[in-house]
């Protein structure tokens, strides 16, 4: 008589990356379990409401909040670095100022 085999063990699944760091930072922390993203030390939803855009810049740039006086030069820095180029201002400039009628896409 013949004895049966019991199935040879399955392996457990992988438990993904939970615990993992995937790496350190000094800039921001995420806690997912908790819903938390801090960055420099600021909840990001106290950022959100109370910044602006260039705040938030200097911040992870520099890690702290701008001075007035910082925050003058970052946004004149930002400005002077906006500027099209000529070749550029040229095409838009020669655009009509209204779209062509066909590409109202059945709009009325």
């Amino acid at each position: 008589m013949t004895q049966l085999l019991s199935p040879p063990p399955q392996p457990k699944p992988a438990g993904g990356l939970e615990g993992v760091v995937a790496a350190k930072s000094d800039i921001c922390f995420i806690d997912g379990i908790a819903g938390r993203l801090v960055y420099r030390g600021y909840e990001i939803g106290d950022l959100v409401e109370n910044i602006t855009f260039e705040e938030t810049a200097h911040l992870l740039w520099d890690g702290t909040l701008p001075n007035r006086k910082q925050l003058g030069t970052l946004r004149s820095q930002l400005a002077a670095s906006a500027v099209l180029p000529k070749h550029v201002m040229a095409i838009l400039a020669s655009l009509p100022p209204r779209p062509p009628r066909w590409m109202h896409c059945g709009r009325r």
